[in-house]
């Protein structure tokens, strides 16, 4: 059975899809299209680069997020922004998402 935190969603096997959700909208995306992951120093700033998509995920701790995404395991990211993350302050270590932005790549003319 899937592991649930606040901001994603685990599988004890490779997951196929990694589903994105966020107050807007939601997308389920194919890992044979992730071409790599990069967290930023600070572990704030994760960028998922696709075949045709670029998607940037927003937060705080996301160190643990990052792992599971390069293990295949995560099935969902969540982006929960919540007043609870600043009543918890310094003791709070469970990563947060923010913000998830989903960009489409632009191809442009392969001639150019």
């Amino acid at each position: 059975m899937p592991d649930r935190t606040e901001c994603y969603q685990t599988s004890e096997s490779v997951a196929p899809f990694i589903r994105l959700e966020t107050p807007r909208e939601r997308i389920a995306l194919p890992y044979t299209t992730l071409l790599g992951v990069t967290l930023s120093v600070d572990e704030t700033t994760l960028a998922l680069d696709f075949a045709d998509r670029q998607v940037t995920v927003r937060g705080k701790r996301l160190h643990e997020v990052f792992c599971a995404l390069a293990r295949g395991r995560v099935e969902a990211v969540f982006a929960r922004p919540s007043t609870d993350e600043l009543l918890a302050g310094p003791a709070n270590t469970a990563p947060m998402v923010a913000e998830i932005r989903i960009s489409l790549l632009d191809r442009g003319d392969a001639s150019d």
